[in-house]
């Protein structure tokens, strides 16, 4: 069974190759890329300041729609606060 979208589009062809998805809606796949590029930046960043190879590698290699970027922001969020006080 094929399922297409309003524009008439197959979708299992676009889940298949993301290339038909990326062409077809570039400003969709513009915004998700920066926020994925900006989640996985602060949570880099914040690990290597903190001397954390561990949640650097894990961040390094697993992404998840910056799923584990944001809880890692959020987790060491209040850490931050006690450190400069």
């Amino acid at each position: 069974m094929q399922i297409f979208n309003t524009y008439g589009q197959n979708l299992s062809d676009a889940l298949i190759n993301p290339l038909v998805f990326i062409t077809a809606h570039p400003i969709i796949s513009l915004i998700v890329f920066t926020w994925l590029l900006i989640w996985k930046g602060i949570a880099m960043w914040k690990s290597a300041r903190r001397n954390s190879a561990f949640w650097f590698i894990i961040l390094f290699v697993v992404n998840t729609f910056s799923i584990g970027e944001m809880l890692y922001y959020l987790w060491t969020k209040s850490q931050d606060k006690k450190e400069v006080k």
